[in-house]
């Protein structure tokens, strides 16, 4: 079975979730698909200007558009992005042994303390500690903590959890449990500036976590221009509108 990246779900999840576009304006935010070109486009994420290669995207953003978020394909841990040689293993994303993956950068702008940074990793790893879920605490495992499901609760199946610290999160790894999936995951959060970083990949390469922390914030303040001069108007950027739904 052919394995379309796993970080699509998020798209549906979080951008198709999002209200906020039926305010702005009519104009498309996102314009094409993956694409082998590498001009880089400057577009407004948040309060940030960023020019970023083409073929890193999933989805191709519109420049004259203002988004909250921005969605990557790409190969891990080196974060390269779509070529012509390893276009077929990032269309199979994490299956099995491939290296393929997404990820979703998304604008968080509250000073509020619950939503701002440290207060967003905070309420994403609390809210995996499931009441009904009993877990087992691993210290200095990947230099993390590993929150493993007891066997006996319910459900013991449930994802293994990562993090770096239990009161102030920098860094949250949220993984399935090996043998309870065809292809285990890991769902990785940090911030880089004031974007939240999703990074989804193979659990196999979670022993890489640093390396692929690294190498997106490399890429990302690479990309990185400058604070807005003049904001864009926010396009329409519900999923439905991009594949030519309602």
């Amino acid at each position: 079975m052919k394995y379309r990246y796993y970080g699509i779900m998020a798209v549906l999840m979080l951008v198709g979730a999002s209200s906020a576009y039926a305010m702005g304006d009519k104009r498309q935010a996102f314009v094409g698909g993956p694409t082998l070109d590498t001009t880089p486009i400057q577009i407004q994420i948040g309060d940030a200007e960023y020019a970023i290669p083409a073929n890193y995207f999933d989805l191709q953003p519109n420049p004259a558009c203002r988004s909250e978020r921005a969605l990557f394909n790409v190969i891990f841990p080196d974060i390269t992005p779509r070529t012509k040689e390893n276009s077929r293993e990032i269309d199979f994303g994490v299956g099995h042994d491939h290296k393929g993956g997404g990820i979703l950068l998304s604008y968080h702008s509250s000073n509020e303390p619950e939503y701002n940074q440290e207060g967003s990793l905070r309420r994403i790893f609390s809210s995996r500690l499931e009441n009904l879920i009993s877990y087992e605490i691993f210290h200095n495992e990947y230099g993390l903590t590993r929150h493993t499901p007891k066997q006996g609760t319910l459900p013991w199946w449930g994802d293994e959890l990562y993090v770096d610290h239990e009161k102030i999160p920098k860094r949250f790894l949220r993984c399935s449990m090996v043998d309870t999936v065809p292809v285990p995951v890991c769902s990785f959060y940090f911030y880089n500036k004031k974007l939240l970083v999703k990074a989804s990949f193979n659990r196999k390469l979670l022993p890489e976590w640093e390396t692929i922390e690294d190498n997106i914030n490399k890429a990302l303040d690479g990309f990185y221009v400058g604070p807005v001069t003049q904001e864009k108007p926010r396009c329409k950027d519900s999923y439905t509108d991009v594949v030519g739904g309602g």
